[in-house]
């Protein structure tokens, strides 16, 4: 059938608007399958990328875990005479920089320290806190924030939270 139809139209199709038209075919047909073949290539480089980006998330993360502050926290020293409270921040890991203490109950305010403040490995500071008002501190859990951040200018937050017998510590990262 093909055959025949060239054939019948040979005069045209050999002149120069056939192969011209022939020729136009056979690019738009070439650009077609190129355009195909290179979104495929473009979707999977992406892919490759994202993947990639993933990647070093999840191992900047992990770095950074590994970079985390290593505290510990004292049971509380509690004066119901002065209502106050002093905790002992140790740093047994690499240096930290303490920030800022945040999220004081109502009725507790800190003494403050010189912010930001260095804790170097080994190193410890004493918190102290004054207990205004109404507040138990026998009876009462009380618990705050603390911002530190590493060499790397990474920011952690630990919880420190002291149990109504003051000799539960705990101290939780977020």
């Amino acid at each position: 059938m093909m055959m025949e139809w060239i054939k019948e139209n040979a005069e045209w199709v050999f002149s120069g608007l056939g192969i011209f038209i022939a020729t136009l075919l056979g690019g738009v047909a070439k650009w077609l399958i190129s355009r195909c073949k290179n979104k495929r290539k473009h979707e999977l480089q992406e892919e490759a990328l994202q993947n990639q980006r993933d990647r070093l998330a999840l191992e900047q993360e992990r770095l950074r875990l590994e970079m985390r502050p290593n505290l510990d926290v004292s049971n509380p020293i509690i004066n119901n005479i002065d209502r106050t409270m002093m905790i002992k921040l140790v740093n047994y890991g690499e240096t930290a920089i303490l920030k800022r203490i945040t999220r004081l109950p109502n009725g507790c305010r800190e003494i403050p320290l010189n912010y930001p403040y260095r804790l170097e490995n080994g190193c410890n500071v004493r918190l102290w806190f004054r207990i205004y008002g109404a507040q138990n501190m026998n009876t009462d859990t009380i618990s705050f924030d603390v911002e530190l951040e590493d060499n790397l200018h990474n920011s952690y937050t630990a919880r420190v939270v002291i149990d109504h017998t003051g000799h539960r510590v705990e101290l939780i990262f977020l």
